[in-house]
């Protein structure tokens, strides 16, 4: 089975993922001159958040190799995470780079998330409580952020968050307008502030997490991937 590879943009995160101790062994850097490819091994690496840079110490026997002119790429054992790198600059064995803006990395989670921008139009429709009948419910859409077998996270605005705060299990009735027979429960797990650019405006709302009480099929998850 092939392995499941992601990337990734967040930051915080792709610092985490360099500065693993993880990577002290068997860490690499290649470039390639003409037909050749050379590869020099990383003996050494601290991450600086603060000016979002990194630093590699490379063996000293392929050192005189290394151009800093040339593209490099990088190769960490942690996540088998690969990504191209752009040099700051190179004093005897030590070579500074930019903290990459995306990193292609091994997705360890057993079923992998589909990500989507806000914008995207993927949606599902939640039972949640009705405004008007006591104990009656309504249907509501909201646009999908992310969604894999076992959890979803939507986005839910200040008008509609009051549906969540004193609820924790919900129902999807449909995803994609694609009815769920039976539903889907759900329950939430967290619920946090976030912003986006929708229509060239930032809109500041809420990103409201749920982990599904049963595993959704393929052919239920299907009209949305």
């Amino acid at each position: 089975m092939l392995n499941n590879y992601r990337t990734s943009t967040n930051i915080r995160e792709i610092s985490k993922i360099i500065s693993n101790p993880k990577n002290l062994k068997n860490g690499i850097l290649w470039q390639n001159h003409g037909m050749k490819r050379f590869i020099f091994d990383i003996e050494d690496i601290k991450v600086n958040e603060r000016f979002m840079s990194f630093e590699t110490r490379i063996n000293r026997q392929t050192a005189l190799s290394f151009n800093p002119m040339e593209q490099t790429y990088c190769k960490l054992p942690y996540r088998e995470t690969v990504f191209k790198v752009s040099v700051i600059n190179f004093i005897d064995r030590t070579v500074t780079f930019n903290i990459p803006a995306d990193v292609k990395t091994l997705e360890l989670r057993e079923n992998p998330r589909q990500k989507f921008k806000p914008s995207d139009g993927k949606h599902i429709t939640v039972q949640v409580s009705s405004e008007l009948l006591s104990g009656a419910t309504q249907a509501l859409k909201f646009q999908v952020i992310d969604i894999s077998a076992t959890g979803v996270s939507i986005v839910v605005s200040d008008k509609n968050i009051k549906y969540f705060e004193n609820s924790f299990n919900f129902d999807v009735t449909s995803i994609m307008d694609q009815e769920l027979i039976p539903k889907a429960s759900m329950q939430m797990v967290y619920s946090q502030m976030f912003k986006f650019k929708q229509r060239g405006k930032i809109v500041q709302a809420y990103r409201v997490g749920f982990k599904f009480l049963t595993p959704l099929s393929v052919s239920q998850i299907a009209p949305i991937i």
